[in-house]
């Protein structure tokens, strides 16, 4: 690869990045890391906030991060199908963190970080974690959640319906909701080939406290739009989501295959799934919904 060095203006008087490290420019026009901010509290892949050279912050997932393996084609994969279902995922990029930029931040030498191309999702500085159910009020769209509960069946993403940090709030008129996090998809950060074959069904049903605090938004007939979309996915649209994965996150063509035939088995099985939640009582199916109140 051609790398073609420059001067990275820092504002910081005697920073270590003009003293150990010089970033260089992508051939690919792939964002390379600058400086590190600091690592990311409560993150069990111990994620790191990382300014790039494209001047945005990203927190960053790392190969050899303590979750597993599949974390970060989880993160890339999951993302893109989010954004082909129109659900608001937050701006993500593949970036490259060399090994030498890793080894001189003491933070993260320490970990068994692997340089290269990792996982970036954009940084909202005024974003707010965890949002509350008065906050989820303020949406006024229960279209979008009853997205979210659809599209984490479709992914087996547990996480999110027990913990509400893989959701940002972002205040504003009209507030925004945003989508992060999906490390623990599909089988988790661990899954094989022969696990996803063996596993693909039931889609089994979710309901954690996040989903409890939704769950008075969720009235009636509100996933059905979402289901459809979900319902229309097609074997092309799911093999566009494998394209260009960094081959050194370990997804060849046996894991690309297994991954599209996951998706294409669940689909059709979300919608039963759903209704079974609503006839257990999960989700509201009538305006009287104040039990659902989270006190």
């Amino acid at each position: 690869m051609n790398r073609t060095f420059r001067t990275i203006t820092v504002p910081e008087k005697g920073s270590w990045i003009k003293k150990r490290y010089r970033p260089f420019i992508d051939s690919a026009g792939i964002p390379v890391a600058v400086k590190q901010i600091g690592p990311l509290d409560g993150s069990g892949s111990k994620a790191q906030l990382i300014l790039f050279d494209d001047g945005q912050q990203y927190v960053v997932k790392f190969k050899g991060n303590f979750q597993g393996p599949r974390v970060l084609a989880n993160e890339l994969i999951a993302s893109r199908l989010a954004q082909m279902l129109q659900l608001p995922i937050a701006e993500f990029q593949v970036v490259r963190v060399p090994q030498i930029f890793i080894d001189f931040e003491p933070d993260m030498a320490r970990r068994p970080f692997i340089g290269g191309l990792q996982f970036g999702s954009l940084f909202y500085a005024n974003a707010i974690a965890s949002p509350t159910q008065t906050m989820l009020g303020h949406l006024d769209n229960p279209t979008l959640l009853a997205s979210i509960v659809v599209f984490d069946h479709l992914i087996n993403n547990w996480d999110r319906s027990c913990h509400g940090d893989n959701v940002l709030f972002l205040p504003g008129s009209p507030p925004q909701l945003l989508l992060i996090d999906h490390g623990h998809a599909f089988l988790g950060p661990e899954w094989t080939v022969e696990e996803l074959q063996a596993n693909t069904l039931p889609v089994k049903p979710l309901f954690g406290n996040f989903y409890r605090i939704m769950a008075p938004y969720l009235v009636g007939d509100v996933f059905a739009e979402s289901l459809e979309r979900v319902e229309r996915l097609q074997r092309q649209q799911l093999a566009a989501l494998m394209v260009d994965i960094p081959l050194e996150w370990g997804i060849y063509e046996a894991e690309q295959e297994a991954l599209i035939e996951f998706l294409l088995a669940r689909k059709d099985q979300v919608r039963p799934t759903i209704a079974k939640l609503q006839r257990r009582g999960r989700f509201p199916q009538t305006e009287d919904y104040k039990k659902y109140i989270v006190r």
